[in-house]
């Protein structure tokens, strides 16, 4: 009788760390990539108001409009990306 419950907790316990991990494997999604820099323009610093567009192949998928003289975004939680 000992034996049966031994491998019954054996399995329990098996089971009950496989659900763990599969939980904690389908956690929080990738975060999408985000850039921020330098930008210039025939190697001056890009004027404010300058256009920064971001294209994959040939369509467009976002873009920015400089605040800063040569810079778009930043690398703080809430800067612009």
């Amino acid at each position: 009788m000992a034996a049966v419950s031994v491998a019954a907790r054996t399995v329990l316990a098996t089971i009950l760390l496989f659900s763990i991990i599969t939980i904690a494997y389908a956690g929080a999604p990738a975060l999408p990539c985000e850039f921020y820099g330098k930008v210039t323009i025939e190697g001056s610093l890009a004027p404010v108001g300058t256009i920064v567009v971001a294209k994959v192949g040939e369509q467009e998928r976002g873009q920015f409009v400089l605040e800063q003289e040569g810079v778009y975004g930043g690398p703080g939680t809430f800067d612009k990306r």
